[in-house]
């Protein structure tokens, strides 16, 4: 008998971002003995879950799958090719940013004193950089914290050092760059 090296070929494989949803697409070339598509997810490129097993077919198969309550902004995803006999292999990995992390944001009190709370609507769960950036551009203050996909408070505490005036609050996605700004004021 012969070996057949591949009994499927993927001949596409793309990510979009949108919404704080990732779409996923492939094509692929499949023989008869193919089995499935697993789809596999992951955040650092190197410990890889799978997410969900999707039916394939004889002949020219295309595939879609919506992945929401994302991990992060930022994740890699591959395809596991499963043959009847249980052998398998690995398309290429792609990767997939969400570039809008920041729903919404509110800042309080207005105007602070010694601390300042940040409330923020996330569309994916991450990790932000909160800044508050003075009248001059430089940046005086800096907390990093996880935030969950959804409604997350930040407590920016000890700010009674600051001079009075005006300050921009950035918060910036550490996996993505993408920030939100708003300004506020200091008595």
């Amino acid at each position: 008998g012969f070996i057949v090296l591949s009994t499927c070929d993927v001949l596409e494989f793309t990510g979009t971002s949108r919404s704080g949803a990732n779409y996923l697409h492939w094509k692929a070339e499949c023989g008869r003995s193919f089995s499935h598509f697993e789809l596999e997810y992951s955040t650092d490129n190197r410990h890889f879950y799978k997410l969900t097993q999707i039916s394939g077919s004889e002949g020219l198969v295309e595939r879609n799958f919506l992945h929401t309550d994302l991990p992060s902004s930022l994740i890699y995803y591959r395809l596991k090719l499963v043959d009847q006999n249980g052998t398998s292999r690995y398309s290429n990995t792609i990767q997939v940013r969400n570039e809008h992390t920041i729903e919404s944001m509110r800042l309080g009190p207005v105007p602070f004193t010694g601390n300042l709370t940040v409330q923020l609507r996330a569309t994916v769960r991450s990790t932000v950089e909160v800044q508050l950036v003075d009248f001059m551009g430089r940046t005086v203050f800096v907390k990093s914290q996880r935030v969950e996909r959804g409604s997350n408070v930040i407590r920016l505490e000890q700010l009674e050092r600051f001079a009075s005036g005006n300050y921009l609050v950035r918060v910036v996605d550490a996996f993505t760059g993408s920030s939100s700004v708003m300004q506020v004021q200091k008595q």
